[in-house]
């Protein structure tokens, strides 16, 4: 199947411009192909023409179907044209070539139809969406409530209030109007559940952050009716909602974009406090947006107690951090990730004055965060965040030094992993932190050549450690 689908869109169009050259050419000396090439070919080919510029029309885009539409309807064609090639002279009559569309008509759209299933419900919902469009253009200051009580087909409502939902600049009276027509801003009328809880306006306005359609569409979710308990059984299988929302924070970046998500939650959790599950804490735990950790937390803190503490760490309640720790030492090394431990998360997620104290509280067993391949998750984190800060000589101070200091004195520096990283440590960052974490150049050398013997693909000139002011002037003091 895949390889006739592979021939469909490559092969057929360049088989059938050759076959329809050929025609051409031929046809100068037969007035037959003549006819052939303006009752069959031609109409056909203005037919295939027509229905890819109304596809653009509605709004549906065909750059992914362009492929399968040119090689089918080439196929079609050629089809036709071989057909009436064969067909004796005598029988070559207005009928047959009637007969010939119609077949062609119904054997592509049955072809259409089994190679993309879900063509035609996508053009019939881009031509709904078209229609809805046109509508909303239509609305003019003043009018909102003629153009909209005038509209009888509840799909083109519930449209239209998709889109609204979409607009910044939208007003708030026709998203008030067109919510008060709809059955529910929750799901489409016309639409399967799944369908329901990935288009329908209320999702698209939360994906959206827009405020003004969410505090309109949240009083449908208040009270004891059937309607209500509908609205909200909806919100609650949607598990990752508060997750999803926090990801389109982070991708858009803005502190207005955060304020909003933080009233939003406000307004569906006052209705539904369900929606603050597990995903969402996980979510927000990633992100590190402390505020709306404390927004979390005055309704529901996590359930784990991992992610409990990870929270209180973000949210720099150091007391409450060591006070667990110390009544659970073994929980920093709870797996709050695929590849992450609870330590490992509150080195890169937390306020750097609550990891120093945790790193110096003497809780750390630092043999225990070596992982079977000689790594520490630990080392390579705190490395990196403060590769990633602009002050890194003061994180340094505040995070690195300290757990550098930690795992020298237990003897648990991963030194493979850490000649790896002075190898790449063109700013001298590691090197520095080790040097005032206790390890001097001369030692941090002895530990890189050894390594080196070890691994020969880790090879690399150990005199850029330190860097050449400061080895030279240790290599003074030693040679004293």
């Amino acid at each position: 199947m895949k390889t006739f689908i592979f021939f469909l869109q490559d092969a057929m169009p360049w088989l059938f411009s050759a076959i329809a050259v050929g025609t051409i050419i031929f046809s100068f000396k037969k007035p037959r192909l003549q006819k052939i090439i303006l009752w069959v070919v031609l109409p056909q080919f203005l037919m295939l023409t027509f229905f890819c510029g109304w596809l653009s029309s509605i709004g549906l885009g065909i750059t992914l179907l362009l492929k399968t539409l040119t090689g089918l309807g080439s196929l079609i064609m050629t089809g036709s044209l071989i057909v009436m090639l064969w067909v004796d002279k005598r029988r070559h009559a207005v009928s047959l070539r009637l007969a010939c569309h119609i077949l062609a008509i119904i054997i592509f759209s049955l072809s259409l139809y089994l190679l993309s299933p879900g063509f035609f419900s996508a053009t019939q919902q881009a031509d709904l969406r078209t229609q809805a469009n046109r509508q909303l253009m239509q609305i003019e200051k003043g009018k909102e409530f003629e153009v909209i009580d005038a509209i009888d087909d509840p799909a083109i409502l519930e449209e239209m209030l998709d889109i609204a939902v979409l607009r910044s600049d939208e007003s708030e009276t026709v998203i008030r109007l067109l919510t008060d027509r709809v059955e529910s801003p929750f799901y489409f009328t016309t639409a399967t559940d799944t369908q329901a809880a990935q288009n329908a306006p209320f999702f698209t306005a939360f994906n959206a952050l827009n405020v003004t359609a969410i505090r309109l569409f949240s009083d449908a979710l208040a009270g004891p009716s059937a309607q209500a308990e509908k609205n909200r059984r909806i919100l609650r299988q949607d598990q990752r909602l508060l997750a999803r929302g926090l990801r389109e924070i982070t991708l858009n970046g803005s502190p207005v974009a955060e304020a909003d998500f933080m009233l939003i939650s406000k307004m569906l959790l006052d209705k539904e406090p369900e929606l603050l599950n597990e995903a969402a804490w996980r979510g927000v735990l990633r992100a590190r947006y402390k505020a709306i950790i404390e927004l979390f937390w005055r309704y529901r803190p996590p359930e784990k107690r991992e992610n409990s503490v990870l929270a209180l760490a973000i949210m720099g309640k150091t007391p409450q951090v060591i006070a667990q720790i110390n009544n659970t030492p073994q929980i920093l090394e709870k797996q709050s990730g695929p590849y992450s431990t609870l330590l490992s998360d509150i080195v890169y997620e937390a306020e750097p004055e609550v990891i120093q104290r945790i790193v110096n509280s003497g809780s750390v067993d630092w043999q225990r965060f070596v992982d079977r391949n000689g790594e520490s998750k630990i080392l390579g984190n705190a490395l990196e965040r403060v590769r990633e800060n602009e002050e890194s000589k003061v994180l340094s101070a505040q995070i690195l030094q300290p757990i550098l200091r930690g795992m020298i004195a237990q003897r648990a520096l991963p030194e493979e992993q850490t000649t790896r990283y002075l190898s790449l440590d063109r700013r001298g960052i590691l090197s520095d932190a080790l040097s005032d974490a206790g390890l001097s150049c001369q030692q941090q050398k002895a530990m890189a050549e050894k390594v080196i013997v070890k691994v020969p693909h880790l090879r690399f000139d150990t005199r850029r450690i330190c860097g050449p002011g400061r080895q030279i002037a240790e290599d003074d003091e030693y040679s004293q």
